[in-house]
């Protein structure tokens, strides 16, 4: 079973990896990934909202 916790861990990593601001996401995720202009980022950030 996959936890809040473990679930916002991964979307954290994702962040940093792609050297994204967590607060700025956290704000408005939907908002966030529509306005990102790194293709990768954003497809990585969708499966770890929908999937994971």
């Amino acid at each position: 079973m996959i936890t809040a916790e473990y679930w916002m861990e991964g979307i954290n990593k994702v962040l940093d990896r792609y050297g994204l601001s967590r607060e700025e996401f956290w704000k408005d995720p939907k908002a966030f990934i529509n306005n990102l202009e790194d293709k990768d980022a954003k497809l990585t950030l969708e499966f770890y909202m929908q999937i994971v």
